[in-house]
């Protein structure tokens, strides 16, 4: 190792990759191996009322185009996820596990509604292109007040087998009433720490994480 500092030794497969020679995974041949393709929901919202696979049926290489009617039905997941409705287990709501194609309804863009399999990606892709869609457009719910008005929203009793102890409080009455309130505008950067810009008083937090937080003990106040 001490002989390779301040040396700028080649990649032992940089050659073979930038002249192509390289073999990837993906191009690693397997007998009797399939691809298949998704075909997604272009709508927020909707109801599958027909799909339309005979050209993508008919196209070279195809094994099977699937939809939720010939799909094969799945088992629930094997840890304790049974809290909810059918309509949140379907959707994948937290600590739930998403189930696709079991169902005609579409929770958001881009759910899988069909399955198209093929001999190789190629054929797989070029037959999913030519699904079509029959689609009973519904209204989406994007916003979340109106989320909380209009429809049911999903407070998990157990998530990943522990139980969850759900509770909504009122968050402009805190906040009027606690002793401290620290006003800062979060950032996220290379550091990691938190520190005081004196040119306007702010206070930074700097993370590598792609979630920064926010925490009393990372800004050295207490309770």
């Amino acid at each position: 190792m001490a002989a390779l500092v301040g040396e700028s030794p080649h990649r032992v497969e940089g050659r073979d990759k930038v002249t192509g020679r390289a073999t990837y995974a993906a191009e690693f041949q397997v007998p009797g191996l399939v691809h298949a393709v998704i075909v997604r929901s272009p709508l927020a919202a909707a109801r599958v009322r027909g799909i339309d696979d005979a050209a993508a049926s008919a196209a070279p290489g195809v094994i099977a185009v699937l939809a939720h009617d010939t799909f094969p039905k799945l088992r629930d997941a094997p840890v304790a996820l049974q809290s909810g409705s059918e309509r949140n287990r379907m959707s994948g709501s937290a600590g739930q596990q998403f189930l696709p194609l079991q169902g005609d309804e579409i929770l958001y863009p881009g759910q899988p509604v069909a399955l198209v399999v093929a001999d190789t990606l190629e054929h797989a892709r070029y037959a999913a292109s030519l699904v079509r869609l029959d689609l009973q457009k519904a209204k989406p719910v994007v916003d979340l007040h109106q989320a909380r008005e209009e429809s049911e929203l999903f407070a998990p009793k157990n998530i990943w087998g522990s139980q969850t102890d759900h509770h909504r409080g009122d968050v402009p009455a805190a906040l009027e009433s606690a002793a401290v309130r620290v006003d800062a505008v979060p950032h996220a950067g290379p550091a990691s720490r938190p520190d005081r810009d004196a040119r306007d008083d702010r206070l930074v937090d700097r993370r590598r994480h792609a979630a920064p937080s926010l925490r009393a003990d990372d800004v050295g106040l207490r309770r």
